[in-house]
């Protein structure tokens, strides 16, 4: 055996395997800008949001709840982060949007879409029981450290109709077991359902795993996470999720309940899970 060939045998054995990478995932219903709200009004708490995305280094951010001038200073803020999304009511810049946030210095977008969670998921529409139009958005990533691909999808589910939000499951189930790749994929947001209904349940069946329940690390904070901008706890407001499907591994899982001096940044606490892909 030639010297070389033996240095080429040696270099492959002590390679390192594939190794994984590890990202931070982040769900935040922000409240909308909703002048009524007195001292938690948007002005008095955007930084607090901004600052709590920064703080614990998200990696990509679903957002809910926001509105045009909502994304636009956040986006203004996290220079480091590119979003899309687009308004519910118009598919523009009307209503509310359910933007994704990702690190600029980490991802190239390769595609992403909007979809209405009614009968006609391609066009501006609400359906069955829904009191609003609701939406998923859905973006392609590629890792710029490895080139991994993973589906992020971030949608903010209705809170009136029951049927609708059985409905958007059963939806969006579909169009992540119509995807043809073995992508990972994370479906995140406000789903306005507690994991003991059939909402949740449906995602669950459909095969993607609750994160605060397979986490490595036990789940921090409180299991709540609608605070109405009150410190007393909420009972029955688990309703921020973040799903995976099997090829993600979860290492830690949080509801994040800081406040300032008495203020809270959102009506909902901000949910974060590291995951390794």
């Amino acid at each position: 055996m030639s010297i070389r060939l033996i240095s080429f045998v040696l270099t492959l054995l002590s390679a390192p395997a594939f190794s994984q990478s590890e990202f931070n995932a982040m769900t935040f219903n922000i409240r909308y800008n909703n002048p009524g709200d007195g001292i938690n009004q948007w002005d008095n708490r955007k930084h607090l949001v901004a600052q709590t995305i920064q703080y614990y280094e998200a990696d990509f951010v679903g957002l809910q709840e926001a509105t045009k001038v909502q994304v636009e200073y956040l986006a203004n803020q996290l220079s480091e982060f590119e979003w899309k999304g687009v308004g519910r009511d118009d598919g523009k810049e009307g209503g509310e949007y359910s933007p994704l946030f990702f690190r600029k210095d980490k991802f190239d977008l390769l595609n992403w879409k909007t979809l209405w969670l009614s009968e006609t998921p391609g066009e501006p529409s609400k359906s069955w029981d829904a009191a609003l139009p609701r939406i998923a958005t859905f973006a392609w990533l590629k890792s710029k450290d490895d080139g991994r691909k993973i589906l992020v999808i971030n949608t903010h589910y209705d809170h009136m109709g029951v049927k609708a939000r059985e409905n958007s499951s059963a939806l969006l189930i579909r169009e992540i077991n119509q995807i043809k790749e073995d992508l990972p994929v994370i479906l995140m947001g406000d789903f306005n359902s507690t994991p003991e209904k059939k909402t949740i349940q449906m995602i669950t069946e459909g095969g993607l795993f609750n994160t605060q329940y397979i986490s490595k690390q036990p789940h921090y904070g409180p299991f709540y996470t609608f605070n109405g901008f009150k410190e007393k706890e909420q009972p029955d407001t688990n309703i921020d999720h973040i799903f995976v499907t099997p090829n993600i591994e979860v290492l830690k899982h949080a509801s994040l309940s800081n406040t300032w001096e008495g203020r809270f940044a959102s009506d909902h606490y901000a949910v974060i899970a590291k995951i390794k892909i």
